[in-house]
């Protein structure tokens, strides 16, 4: 038994693996890619079409970035899988 385990703690026990066969990147980050780009279509909107004040436009322009900076981030990734493939 780990020591973890015996102390009892829960924020010290490693919670168990969601699936027995190991997964591979390309699967997990489809789903990201597909909400990101949710996400910026709606920022994009958000920036382009809504009367806002100085500072939020600021704001939400300053998100936008954000979003697009984690896509091409996912992005980069998600063409390092292709390959991996079989």
């Amino acid at each position: 038994m780990s020591e973890a385990a015996r102390s009892g703690k829960a924020s010290d026990v490693e919670p168990p693996k969601l699936h027995l066969g190991e997964q591979g990147a390309r699967a997990l980050l489809a789903p990201l890619r597909a909400d990101l780009a949710v996400l910026e279509r709606r920022t994009a909107r958000h920036v382009t079409r809504l009367k806002l004040r100085p500072e939020d436009q600021e704001r939400m322009a300053t998100a936008l970035q954000a979003v697009r900076q984690a896509s091409a981030t996912i992005e980069t990734l998600w063409a390092s899988t292709e390959r991996e493939q079989p």
